[in-house]
């Protein structure tokens, strides 16, 4: 969530952005290995999730020959609605939770 003073007043933007990738490198050079060492961050302080956040964009803007397709989505919340805006959050969370539990269900 980004605080941001916009046209419409200060508030909040929840997003979401999905990158499918496929690339048959998987050496430590290759996104994948550039992601797992960012997904290693034992820290939740907010810089260090917000270095981790950049990080993770710089490497997939570096590695964009790998990309297959995007998507992303945002809504705004007013600064009132900071509730409403941290329940969309958890809703985006744990639809997308919930597909790695189908998928791990499925591979047991």
């Amino acid at each position: 969530m980004f605080e941001e003073e916009g046209m419409l007043g200060k508030g909040i933007t929840v997003g979401k952005v999905q990158v499918a990738l496929r690339s048959s490198d998987r050496s430590d050079t290759s996104i994948f290995g550039l992601l797992e060492d960012h997904a290693n961050l034992d820290s939740d302080e907010n810089e260090d999730l917000a270095r981790l956040a950049n990080d993770v964009c710089l490497s997939l803007m570096r590695k964009s020959d790998d990309w297959v397709s995007a998507c992303s989505t945002g809504k705004w919340f007013s600064e009132k609605d900071a509730g409403k805006a941290e329940r969309y959050y958890n809703e985006l969370s744990n639809a997308e939770a919930a597909k790695f539990e189908k998928v791990s269900a499925s591979l047991n």
